[in-house]
C-alpha cells in the first residue's frame, strides 16, 4: 500500500486467497475487501500514527462474496514521505476460515451437548418424580382391597400431585349411566347431574370409549354453566380394557403438560389394576358370603328334614303301634281317626321325598318330560278335592276362576300338576287364619297367563328376593310352624322354565301374595341329559 492506502503491490498468493486479479485491484484502495469499510479507514488511521498490527484477525470478502478469515500483520515500509506518514505492507500469513469453522461447530457442539445433558437431567428429574408418584399411589393402593377406600385414598393422592381441586372415580352401568364410585371436593349439584348423564355424554366416556386421555371443556352444558371450565378424564386400564375412569375437574382453565398427560397415563394404569383387584377381592368376598351361606342352608336344610321326617314317622308308628295293642278295645271310629292321621302323615312324608327326588332330577338334568295337551279347569277341580283337607284345615277356600273356552295347554301333565299343587300348598302354608285362594287363567295369542293369588301373611322385598332359592326358609317362627323343606317353589319355578316359561312372584307383608305363571302356547322339547 501506498501512504494513501492504495495497492501498490498484489502477488499470486493474494489473488488465490481474495480471487482477484492483480490487475483488478492495483491502484484502489482496499475499503471493497472488507465487510464493513469503516474498519478498513480506521486501520490507515491508525498506520498514519505509525501504529503497526500483528496476527490481526479480520474476515474479508472474496470476489464471489464469500466471506473469508484470515490472520494478518500489517506494518509500515521504509521513511516517511513528504507528507510524514510511511507506505504500508499487509502480510496475510493463514487462512483461518477452516480453523473459525471448526472452532464454531466446536462450540455449538458443546452447546448442543450441554443441553441434551441439562434435558437429560431433566428426563431423569421428571422419571424420578413420575417414579416417586406411581410408588406412592401403588403404596395407597395396597393399603386396602376395600373398594370405596381404596378409590378415595388413590383419588386424594392424585389431586394431591396435579393441583387439581376435584376429582372423580366411576364406571358405567349397564345402560351407560354414570355411576360414581368415589369421589374428593366435589360439590352435591355437581354430582347430582353427572349420575344423569351417559357415557356418550361426557368426556369421561370418551375416554372410556377411546382407552386414551380426553381433555378440554365438559360436554354438558349444565355442568359449563355449575361452574366446570376444565375436564381431564384418565382410562383405568387393565387387562386392556377400561376398567374404570378417573375424572379431574377444574373451576379455572390452566395447561396440562406432556409430562402431566404422561404421569396422569401412568396413574391411570396403577389404579386400574387397582381397581381389578379391589372388584376380585370384593368378587371373592361375596362369594365367600355366598358359600358360607350355603353351608347353613345346608345344615338347616339336614335339620330340617330330619325333623319333618322324624315327626310323621313318629306319628305313623305311635299310632300302629298303638292300634296294634289296643285293637281290640278301639272304638272303629277312633281306629278311623287314628289310621287317617298315619295316612296324612305318610302322605306327607311320601311329597317331601317326592320333592327331593324331582329336586335331584332336575338339577341333574334327568328329569323326563312328556308334552301332552292338558284341560285346565277338570285337573284344577280334581286337585281341589284331593287338597280339601289341607285346605280345611286351615280355613282356606279355594276359588277357580277359569275361562270355560281357555284351549288346553301343551304341558307334562305329572309335572304341572306338581307346580299347581305346590303354589297352593305353598298360600295354604303362609295363610294366618280364614283366608281365600283364587286361581285365574287367560289365553292370549301365543301365550296362558295362570295366577295364584292367596290373603296371607305375604313377603318382605327381602324374602320376595330369595322365595326361589333352594332349600330357602324365611328367618320367622311362623316359617319354622308351617314346616317343609322349602323346595316347594324352587321346583315349581324349575319345572315351569323347563317349559319355556316365567314363574315370578308379586307380595307385600300382611298383604297376600300373587304368584303368576306364564306359558308358551307352544311349549318347547325340554333337553333332558342321558
Amino acid at each position: 500500500l501506498d501512504a494513501q492506502g492504495r495497492v501498490t503491490r498484489f502477488n499470486k498468493s493474494a489473488e488465490d486467497l481474495t480471487g482477484y486479479a492483480a490487475s483488478e485491484v492495483l491502484g484502489k484502495s482496499l475499503d471493497f475487501f472488507f465487510f464493513d469499510p469503516a474498519h478498513y479507514h480506521d486501520i490507515l488511521k491508525n498506520l498514519k500514527l505509525n501504529k503497526s498490527y500483528r496476527n490481526l484477525h479480520m474476515p474479508i470478502k472474496r470476489r464471489d462474496g464469500e466471506r473469508t478469515d484470515m490472520l494478518m500483520s500489517i506494518s509500515l515500509i521504509g521513511n516517511p514521505g513528504q507528507d510524514g506518514h510511511a507506505a504500508a505492507s499487509i502480510t496475510i500469513s493463514k487462512d483461518m476460515t477452516r480453523e473459525i469453522r471448526l472452532e464454531k461447530a466446536l462450540k455449538e457442539s458443546k452447546e448442543q451437548l450441554e443441553e441434551k445433558v441439562m434435558q437429560r437431567t431433566r428426563d431423569l428429574e421428571c422419571l424420578s418424580q413420575r417414579l416417586a408418584v406411581l410408588n406412592q399411589v401403588a403404596s395407597t393402593a395396597s393399603q386396602s382391597l376395600e373398594l370405596e377406600p381404596l378409590l378415595n385414598n388413590i383419588l386424594q393422592v392424585v389431586l394431591e400431585l396435579t393441583g387439581f381441586p376435584m376429582g372423580i372415580i366411576s364406571t358405567f352401568d349397564e345402560k351407560e349411566y354414570i355411576i360414581i364410585r368415589a369421589h374428593r371436593n366435589v360439590p352435591k349439584n355437581i354430582l347430582d347431574r353427572i349420575r344423569l348423564l351417559q357415557k356418550a355424554q361426557t368426556v369421561s366416556g370418551q375416554a372410556a370409549l377411546t382407552g386414551t386421555l380426553q381433555l378440554g371443556p365438559p360436554m354438558d352444558q349444565d355442568l359449563t354453566r355449575l361452574g366446570i371450565r376444565l375436564v381431564v378424564a384418565v382410562p383405568l386400564r387393565a387387562k386392556g380394557t377400561s376398567q374404570g375412569v378417573m375424572t379431574l375437574l377444574a373451576n379455572l382453565d390452566r395447561e396440562v403438560s406432556d409430562e402431566e398427560r404422561h404421569l396422569m397415563l401412568a396413574i391411570g394404569v396403577q389404579a386400574g389394576w387397582a381397581l381389578e383387584n379391589a372388584e376380585l377381592y370384593e368378587q371373592v368376598r361375596r362369594d365367600v358370603v355366598k358359600l358360607k351361606e350355603v353351608d347353613r342352608i345346608k345344615t338347616e336344610f339336614i335339620a330340617t328334614v330330619s325333623h319333618e321326617l322324624r315327626t310323621p314317622l313318629t306319628s305313623i308308628i305311635g299310632f300302629i303301634s298303638y292300634a296294634q295293642l289296643a285293637s281290640q278295645d278301639l272304638k272303629k271310629s277312633n281306629l278311623a281317626r287314628y289310621l287317617q292321621v298315619a295316612l296324612e302323615n305318610g302322605q306327607k312324608l311320601a311329597r317331601m321325598v317326592e320333592d327331593l327326588l324331582a329336586m335331584q332330577k332336575l338339577e341333574s338334568g334327568t328329569l323326563r318330560f312328556y308334552l301332552e295337551p292338558l284341560e285346565l279347569l277338570p285337573m284344577l277341580i280334581r286337585l281341589q278335592e284331593e287338597l280339601n283337607p289341607q285346605l280345611h284345615a286351615k280355613e282356606q277356600r279355594l276359588i277357580l276362576e277359569i275361562p270355560e273356552d281357555l284351549p288346553p295347554l301343551t304341558v307334562d301333565h305329572e309335572q304341572f300338576e306338581r307346580v299347581i299343587t305346590n303354589l297352593i300348598l305353598n298360600a295354604v302354608k303362609f295363610s294366618n287364619g280364614p283366608g281365600i285362594i283364587t286361581i285365574t287363567a287367560q289365553h292370549r295369542p301365543g301365550e296362558f297367563t295362570l295366577t295364584v293369588t292367596d290373603t296371607g301373611i305375604g313377603m318382605s322385598h327381602e324374602v320376595r328376593e330369595r322365595i326361589f332359592d333352594s332349600f330357602y326358609q324365611a328367618e320367622s317362627s311362623f316359617t319354622r310352624k308351617a314346616g317343609g323343606v322349602g323346595l316347594g317353589l324352587t321346583i315349581a319355578k324349575r319345572i315351569v322354565e323347563k317349559h319355556g316359561g316365567t314363574l315370578r312372584a308379586e307380595s307385600e307383608p300382611n298383604h297376600g301374595s300373587r304368584f303368576t305363571l306364564s306359558l308358551p302356547e307352544q311349549a318347547p322339547e325340554p333337553e333332558v341329559r342321558p
